[in-house]
């Protein structure tokens, strides 16, 4: 991860907020600084504020990285290229290579050493999900770097706006929740997302750690080499029962099979 301070030329240095950029997916992530007011913000971030929101999640971010940087599809953008020795357009390299200053206003980046985050950053950090677990009714289980648990009901917020619906009706999609931005917003494929911030609004925290739920899941998965010996049979005695309904994976995968113990146990009595 690479982190930078966006901050104002003409206030002297002014504190905005922060950009983070993620180069695996290429992400770019803001989160606005807690100290700046409504009627400070550049008329960007204003309408973030009004809404209550300092989070500003990927496709916001890439939308404000976009506006300070030179477009792929410019007519030179070839010579462009050629001439900066770059073989492909790369965003975060078109505006680190300019501090992130443009025409339209005095905000620019300043790097910012990871070893010594700030205050905001590094408490967002301990907060972030480090998985999250889709249920039924459109629930999800988070699970955070602090160790704590939750359990957030969705409903009300895809109700709120319709392009949101799809996961009202489509259970696969709404099963394909993927965390990004390290773990300060969960997406779903790619063009519907919500931030850290909005989930922990409607989130319950649960009354077990992190630890406590991780090994209670793996303490009652097997694999199945453990149900045949539980069961005292062969693997093709496990796909025969599969087969006809008696025992159910819980994760089906080309090499990995994983069981619910209690049904395999279940099984012995049979």
């Amino acid at each position: 991860m690479k982190l930078y301070a966006i901050k104002d030329a003409e206030r002297a240095g002014f504190l905005i907020g922060y950009l983070l950029y993620f180069p695996n997916r290429k992400d770019f992530f803001i989160e606005i600084s807690e100290d700046l007011a409504e009627e400070e913000a550049p008329i960007f971030f204003d309408s973030f504020l009004r809404r209550g929101k300092r989070m500003v999640h990927t496709d916001w971010s890439k939308k404000w990285v976009q506006q300070r940087i030179i477009p792929p599809d410019r007519q030179n953008i070839a010579g462009i290229l050629k001439e900066w020795g770059w073989k492909e357009y790369d965003e975060f390299r078109f505006l680190t290579a300019a501090s992130g200053r443009c025409a339209q206003d005095e905000m620019y980046l300043e790097e910012i050493d990871l070893s010594v985050c700030p205050k905001q950053i590094g408490e967002t950090a301990l907060r972030t999900c480090k998985e999250v677990i889709p249920l039924k009714n459109r629930r999800l289980i988070l699970l955070h770097r602090n160790d704590t648990a939750g359990i957030v009901d969705l409903t009300s917020w895809i109700e709120e706006e319709p392009e949101r619906g799809r996961l009202q009706y489509d259970t696969a999609m709404f099963h394909e929740a993927r965390l990004r931005a390290g773990g300060r917003e969960i997406s779903w494929r790619d063009n519907l997302w919500i931030t850290l911030e909005e989930l922990e609004k409607m989130e319950t925290l649960l009354p077990f750690s992190c630890e406590e739920l991780e090994q209670g899941f793996l303490g009652r998965l097997m694999e199945t080499d453990e149900v045949c010996k539980t069961i005292d049979c062969t693997r093709q005695n496990v796909d025969y029962l599969i087969r006809k309904g008696k025992l159910h994976p819980v994760k089906k995968g080309a090499r990995l099979t994983l069981f619910a113990r209690g049904e395999v146990e279940g099984l012995i009595s049979l």
